[in-house]
């Protein structure tokens, strides 16, 4: 990145002073336009780098055509623990003709003391047909999901009152102030279902006339990703990933069948690979 054209014009000034007094002035100036600098770069970072070393990295902002109905914010953001691997939030809702996630950028991410937990604020958007004669309208709610730094799972997805709180100044308690109910609890308690379960769900749903859909359920865990960070594979719940697995790759959905494929350490065939 080049310097500003303040710079720039400090330096050529700067080399036709003799008087001292100007000389002193000139370098004010220019520590004033470095400062700027480095300001405006810090105030428009779209990287996040917690405690461990994890990164949080935001980009695709969105058009200026979609600012105005949505406002500022970012398309999509990716964890990177400390070892490289990455993992897309949310996923399953990437934003596009104005339906999905918006990750918003009007307020900083709300990090906890110990740097463990991250509050990020999305909306989740969509067009709202009203009928033949009326405009589409867009409609969006607020949603401060809770991501765990040290292993990229977003262990919940509150939306309302709750996302009006901040972080304790000890320690990693969510406090709202106002409300005198246990606020903590639902941000940092893993609140969604762990392989095993999903899969026991999705086998004796099929005996129903009307079947749930794996990918839904997949989908209500905010993707494949996020269930495998908040639930690793281990010996106890590796039959139910790889019977996932099967089942994503009999319906035609490679991608998260290569996925977990290669977090159970497999082979995986050239025709899943992306």
């Amino acid at each position: 990145m080049s310097p500003p054209q303040g710079i720039l014009r400090l330096q050529v000034v700067f080399r036709k002073m003799k008087n001292p007094m100007h000389i002193f002035e000139s370098i004010q100036g220019l520590s004033i336009a470095l400062l700027l600098y480095t300001s405006s770069c810090v105030a428009s970072a779209d990287v996040i780098t917690f405690p461990n070393g994890a990164t949080l990295a935001f980009s695709s902002p969105v058009t200026p055509e979609e600012q105005e109905k949505l406002g500022r914010g970012w398309k999509t953001a990716v964890y990177s623990n400390s070892d490289g691997q990455r993992s897309r939030l949310f996923p399953l809702e990437a934003l596009k003709s104005l339906n999905g996630v918006l990750f918003d950028d009007s307020y900083p991410l709300r990090i906890s003391p110990t740097g463990r937990y991250v509050v990020i604020d999305i909306l989740r958007v969509g067009l709202l047909e009203t009928g033949a004669e009326e405009t589409a309208r867009i409609q969006s709610r607020q949603y401060c999901p809770v991501l765990k730094t040290t292993s990229g799972c977003l262990v919940s997805n509150e939306t309302g009152d709750l996302c009006g709180g901040e972080w304790d100044k000890r320690d990693d308690r969510w406090i709202v102030h106002g409300l005198k109910y246990d606020t903590n609890t639902p941000m940092v308690q893993y609140q969604f279902k762990k392989a095993n379960t999903l899969w026991k769900e999705y086998s004796d749903d099929k005996y129903r006339s009307v079947r749930v859909s794996i990918r839904d359920l997949i989908s209500s865990n905010l993707g494949i990703a996020n269930l495998m960070a908040c639930d690793p594979p281990k010996a106890d719940n590796r039959d139910s990933y790889k019977n996932i697995q099967i089942e994503l790759q009999r319906l035609g959905d490679f991608e998260d069948s290569a996925y977990i494929s290669r977090e159970l350490g497999d082979t995986v065939p050239s025709s899943m690979a992306h």
